[in-house]
């Protein structure tokens, strides 16, 4: 057991038992985070006693029975009762730190704009009435709802003054406030008018946004006219193209290529890579970078000089394992690691290791990278490394996926391959992992969690589990006739309106509003991100060629396996599924009658120009609208899924009328659409038996060896009219 902590630890949980176990654990003085009176005092009495015997200190927050103290008469009153509360129980006065709580001055919410002024006042009073106690807050709390820039300010001010008043701790983060001496007189002025809601020039929040916002914008051109270094640099973060003229030509005029690229460039690329782990940059705009940087080296290559062949860049063989089509996360590798001075060779999808170690020999490659979607993926990494071993190979190797994490590398690739083996999360630590392998030779060394076998236990939970309703099995047979249907020439415009485009903007996108305020998020929506739906969805017009083949089939079930029957060999194909952990658990296989049935079976696709177009756009160095139209592709997928669930539906004779996206997604539906691979119908083999009834070849669909769609841009289902039917976990 690790016998020394470096950093001080606070122990934070609602669960006393885990705040225990944490603190038999640790060998420091921990803090406990933390304790109030919502529940009348019923937790504190077990967790002031634990910080007592194990000699913690205590965080103590101003709520009781009645809520969250709002003035300072309410907070110092409940600081009081705390107090008293923990010196009863054995603590000193000096172990307790108040949190007297402060709430935001910036939503525009009247009840609030004196939140600053009572939760000052009640660290003033707390200091002076209870001798020995502690204070201290979340103290960027007070600023929410402003943008970054705005929200250093307030928070630097505020600091200061709660100081002042005697705070003695707060969490913040040091990189989100600006030293108070560095203010202009104008800003910190109308943050101070703001703090102490000050009207006498009018609203304070409204007065501190246009100061703001006056003093903050620069015109373009005066951006432009800035030193050359500057201007580059920021264009880079900035994603603008066009201020890479006149900027890189007088650059050249007075420094070496070379020089521009690694003291000027390659840093604001790391600088792009630090904000995009920090969650401050989205990662369209990341691309937009990569972009910029691409078109700045472009510009500087023919006055770089030839490299002596030691001099030669790592390269690095990129591909999706074998049985895997999915690409974008692989893709998004190539095109950072490109931009910034590696050498990258992409062998595609569906790669088996054979052909990785082909390429790895042909290219001398410094490293190989390989990366995969689904959990299958994994385990074919996995067995990569046995091979790649069995074959005496010694070239460090990345993986990188959805369904990958650091303990499987850990514990099932990295045992197995006696070189370097790192997992990397995302691009940008791919791009570290190769800068190390540049800069000494090896990858980064993968250092063991130190816990020593700390953590806890889940126990059950005490709460009672709503019973399962008990299914149906006298659900009237639906009158079809069986067989098979292939449908064509979709008008794209009915797709679209099955279209979540929130969630593709949001999710598939990546334009998150983050810190954004509603108005910053929706100008970003208005004047970026719309105009791009309506530029992605015109290319989808002239690349999408939307294609579906459904059919109903016998089938029955008995127990937890439902049976569908091959119409051609009247065979009977049985496909099990799982059964929910509890005594009255549901099954897949309820939802059809024991004694016959009908179920539907679905396949949707796109088309391969999809694949084309995009690699169209890379090969254009166009990586953001790459991304962009990636997004769009997989979401009119599922959207073309969705719209032909309906006409499935509409045959079984539904009459659940016109439903929303929001009432389609909320299970508000006669009948439910299973994917296969998900909680309750997890076998991936059940693509291939769907592909064969349907006779998927008549749309160009197939599955690959790991049972997945190919093309990428596609889905299969099975679907039930039982009207009990919904998704569920296991």
């Amino acid at each position: 057991m690790a016998r020394e902590c470096l950093a001080p630890m606070m122990i934070d949980s609602t669960s006393a038992d885990v705040i225990e176990d944490a603190l038999k654990l640790y060998g420091g003085r921990a803090m406990i985070n933390s304790i109030n009176f919502e529940d009348g005092g019923e937790r504190a009495e077990r967790v002031v006693p634990m910080a007592r015997r194990y000699g913690a200190a205590m965080v103590a927050l101003t709520i009781d029975e009645k809520g969250m103290a709002m003035n300072a008469e309410e907070k110092f009153a409940i600081a009081k009762r705390l107090v008293e509360f923990c010196v009863e129980r054995g603590l000193k006065a000096e172990e307790i730190f108040i949190d007297p709580l402060t709430f935001t001055i910036c939503s525009g919410d009247e009840t609030l704009r004196d939140a600053a002024f009572q939760t000052l006042e009640a660290i003033r009073r707390i200091k002076a009435g209870l001798p020995g106690v502690r204070t201290m807050l979340g103290l960027s709390n007070i600023s929410f709802g402003l943008k970054p820039k705005l929200r250093k300010i307030i928070n630097a001010v505020f600091l200061h003054q709660a100081v002042q008043a005697g705070m003695d701790a707060c969490i913040i983060n040091v990189a989100a406030i600006v030293p108070l001496n560095e203010i202009p007189d104008e800003l910190r002025k109308g943050a101070e008018a703001l703090l102490a809601n000050d009207r006498t020039d009018g609203d304070p929040l409204e007065n501190y946004i246009n100061l703001f916002e006056t003093i903050e914008e620069e015109p373009e051109a005066e951006m432009i006219a800035r030193p050359a270094d500057v201007v580059l640099t920021d264009a880079i973060l900035r994603g603008k193209i066009p201020w890479l003229e006149p900027a890189v030509p007088d650059l050249l005029k007075k420094h070496a290529a070379e020089h521009i690229l690694n003291e000027m460039m390659l840093p604001a690329m790391k600088e792009v890579g630090r904000l995009f782990n920090e969650g401050t940059l989205q990662l369209p705009f990341v691309l937009k970078s990569a972009e910029v940087m691409k078109r700045a080296v472009d510009m500087i290559k023919p006055f770089m000089k030839k490299s002596a062949a030691g001099e030669k860049p790592p390269l690095c063989v990129l591909a999706t394992v074998a049985g895997d089509v999915h690409d974008i996360g692989k893709n998004l590798v190539g095109i950072i690691l490109s931009n910034n001075g590696f050498d990258c060779v992409d062998i595609g999808i569906k790669a088996s290791i054979e052909k990785m170690m082909e390429a790895v020999k042909e290219h001398d490659a410094s490293a190989l990278g390989m990366s995969g979607l689904l959990v299958k993926s994994t385990a074919v990494m996995a067995e990569n490394m046995k091979i790649l071993e069995h074959n005496g190979f010694a070239t460090p190797v990345l993986l990188g996926g959805a369904a990958l994490s650091e303990e499987f590398v850990d514990k099932a690739c990295r045992p197995h391959y006696t070189s370097d083996v790192l997992y990397c999360q995302d691009a940008f630590a791919g791009l570290a992992a190769m800068q190390a392998l540049k800069d000494t030779g090896r990858l980064p060394e993968y250092v063991a969690p130190t816990r020593d076998g700390i953590g806890c236990n889940i126990k059950d939970s005490d709460k009672e589990q709503t019973p399962n309703e008990p299914i149906a099995t006298d659900i009237p047979v639906p009158d079809v006739d069986v067989g098979t249907k292939v449908t064509t020439n979709i008008d794209l415009d009915e797709i679209y309106k099955y279209l979540d485009l929130d969630g593709m903007i949001r999710g598939a996108w990546g334009y998150q509003k983050g810190s954004l305020s509603d108005k910053e998020y929706q100008k970003l929506l208005d004047e970026v991100v719309y105009p791009k739906v309506e530029k992605m969805k015109a290319i989808g017009k002239k690349v999408f060629d939307p294609k579906v083949i459904h059919g109903f089939f016998n089938c029955r079930s008995k127990g937890d396996v439902f049976y569908l029957t091959d119409p051609a060999s009247r065979e009977e194909i049985p496909m099990p599924f799982p059964r929910q952990d509890r005594e009255d658990g549901h099954c897949l296989a309820d939802f059809f009658r024991p004694d016959g049935d009908i179920a539907a079976l679905m396949a949707v696709t796109l088309g391969r120009k999809v694949t084309e177009k995009e690699q169209e756009l890379r090969d254009a160095d166009q990586y953001h609208d790459y991304l962009l139209f990636h997004g769009l592709a997989v979401m009119t997928a599922e959207a073309l899924a969705e719209y032909q669930h309906k006409k499935i539906r509409e045959l079984w004779g539904s009459d659940e009328g016109e439903l929303s996206l929001e009432e389609i997604w909320n299970q508000a539906l006669d009948q439910s659409r299973f994917g296969f691979g998900y909680a309750a119908c997890p076998d991936l083999e059940m693509n291939k038996v769907v592909c064969d009834l349907l006779d998927t070849d008549r749309v160009g669909l197939n599955v690959t060896e790991l049972f997945m769609a190919d093309p990428e841009v596609s889905t299969f289902a099975l679907i039930t009219h039982h009207p009990q039917s919904y998704y569920f976990d296991l």
